[in-house]
């Protein structure tokens, strides 16, 4: 093949071969003499560096020098909550209108139930979780009060958006506690936070009723249709109610009647009641008492009182065995 050429000043010539450089072991063979001899035979440098790196790897770990990924996702957690919840739990605790503080067992309470609280303290959301279901209603303060703890200080995601999802129930209805929107607001908040769809929808219910937050209609309607596209019953339930009654947007019973079915379906029951308003009275669909009563008795055996009140005014018990 014509190799390259250069010019030496009066004419053309081939110019000479080049001299490999290769490196072995990370040292560059000299050629620039005419001693040049190929370079000896060594492992490739990639494949040699690879192999150190896994060794040197290999050693950290047997030595203990790595840290287990879940051993640091729960140190960190941990110190986090330590150092976090001792000064908000009691900056909490100074309200006077807060509930019992369910760190500390009444006397009397077993050493299970102690350990669970220590554990709740140290953040694990579970605990809180399973130390809520063990007041019970016998004592509601502390319940809803380690339901915010929880929903607060948890690390257990799953558990922590549960947490704060009852902790809001709590204080929104005054479950051993004085009614607060404004708490019940900010454990939505703090689940929406969390990634909860239901909490932000629910947040978005705050502002649009303007229920523990400043009122805003736009902000509340965006937010609720965002958890509704996310796949929300309770964001399609909010939704429907808004469609319904024109909060801030044009009145389509259509679509509200579409909506509340979503969140009726789901697991937001009390969008049984106003569709099964919209059935009674045929406002926007076809009148159909039956289907009304069936929606009346799915959200009173769901314990949404509205239902129980609305059958009742049908001249029916949605609790009877007999329907």
């Amino acid at each position: 093949p014509d190799r390259p050429q250069v010019w030496t000043g009066s004419q053309w010539v081939d110019a000479p071969p080049e001299r490999p450089k290769t490196i072995v072991r990370d040292v560059p063979y000299d050629d620039t003499g005419d001693d040049w001899e190929p370079p000896k035979k060594g492992l490739p440098v990639p494949l040699l560096i690879t192999g150190c790196c896994i060794a040197a790897f290999a050693v950290i770990l047997t030595v203990g020098l790595v840290e287990p990924h879940a051993a640091k996702v729960e140190r960190v957690a941990a110190a986090r909550a330590s150092a976090s919840a001792a000064a908000s739990t009691a900056a909490l605790l100074a309200v006077p209108d807060h509930p019992g503080d369910a760190l500390s067992p009444p006397p009397g309470a077993s050493e299970s139930l102690r350990q669970t609280a220590d554990s709740c303290r140290g953040g694990r959301a579970q605990s809180c979780w399973d130390l809520a279901v063990s007041y019970g209603a016998s004592d509601r303060a502390r319940s809803t009060d380690a339901y915010r703890v929880g929903c607060d200080f948890g690390y257990i995601y799953e558990k922590q958006a549960l947490c704060c999802q009852l902790a809001a129930q709590g204080f929104a209805n005054g479950i051993g506690v004085s009614v607060d929107l404004a708490k019940a607001a900010a454990m939505h908040a703090r689940g929406c936070d969390l990634g909860d769809q239901s909490d932000c929808a629910e947040v978005g219910r705050c502002l649009v009723w303007g229920e523990g937050l400043a009122v805003d209609v736009a902000a509340g309607t965006a937010k609720i249709e965002q958890a509704c596209r996310a796949g929300s019953a309770t964001g399609c339930g909010l939704l429907g109610w808004i469609y319904r009654d024109g909060k801030g947007v044009k009145v389509d019973m259509e679509r509200a009647a579409g909506l509340l079915a979503q969140g009726c379906d789901g697991n937001y029951k009390q969008a049984c009641v106003p569709l099964g308003d919209m059935y009674a009275t045929g406002r926007g669909v076809t009148r159909d008492r039956a289907r009304a009563i069936s929606f009346y008795h799915l959200a009173c055996i769901n314990l949404v009182q509205k239902g129980c009140a609305a059958a009742t005014r049908l001249n029916i018990d949605p609790r009877s065995e007999e329907r």
